[in-house]
């Protein structure tokens, strides 16, 4: 949410984007954000930089921000254009889910998806391409456009978690890559066993025990 939030502020301040028309609706990412502006100090070069000049790089004061729900649900109601930043953001609950009921079947509508889509989730679904999804009991149409930006994830990549490792004191005696998809488990297997003194990595089955 705090990436989006900062790319909308940036073309609010470039003239390109209305920001009484942006609508935080996410009790946490709204309080998540207030975390993160009182952790200023915390910030990157760039953002820090921005904090020092007086601005909020996050700029969550200049949005609409839904706290209650009946806010949240006045916003299905509307016609007129709004930008809608809700979660959970693999779509399987929270917020996004109404949203989603309303918005999806209307094809001047645009769901853009900011972040990882995993298997078997309602996102995932919609963004492979399914003419409809199940939300609460029906089969909601999806004719709405729908968009990624993969490159906002806040997961970190293949290079980042092999730099993580890196910095551990010592090569662990045994490795499990247990979370994620098989073909990104067998490439972080790969790019480990390539690492002096890693241990070859176990890839578990779904139920399967390992002595230890």
């Amino acid at each position: 949410t705090q990436d989006v939030l900062y790319h909308l502020s940036t073309l609010a301040d470039e003239g390109f984007l209305d920001p009484n028309v942006v609508y935080v609706d996410s009790p946490m990412a709204i309080e998540a954000t207030e975390i993160y502006r009182r952790a200023a100090s915390e910030f990157d070069a760039d953002l820090e930089a921005l904090a020092r000049n007086g601005v909020n790089p996050l700029a969550p004061d200049r949005f609409q921000r839904c706290r209650s729900s009946e806010q949240s649900r006045e916003l299905n109601g509307r016609t007129d254009s709004l930008v809608i930043v809700a979660a959970s953001g693999m779509a399987v609950g929270g917020r996004v889910v109404h949203h989603l009921k309303h918005r999806l079947p209307d094809p001047r509508n645009t769901i853009l998806f900011a972040g990882y889509q995993a298997a078997g989730t309602r996102g995932r679904a919609i963004l492979d391409g399914a003419d409809t999804v199940a939300i609460h009991g029906h089969q909601i149409r999806v004719a709405a456009e729908i968009l990624s930006l993969p490159g906002l994830s806040a997961h970190a990549d293949r290079a980042e978690l092999v730099r993580w490792c890196q910095a551990l004191p010592a090569p662990p005696a045994r490795l499990f890559l247990n979370h994620g998809e098989d073909p990104a488990r067998k490439a972080l297997a790969v790019a480990l066993a390539a690492e002096p003194g890693w241990p070859r990595a176990v890839l578990p089955l779904r139920g399967q025990s390992v002595p230890w």
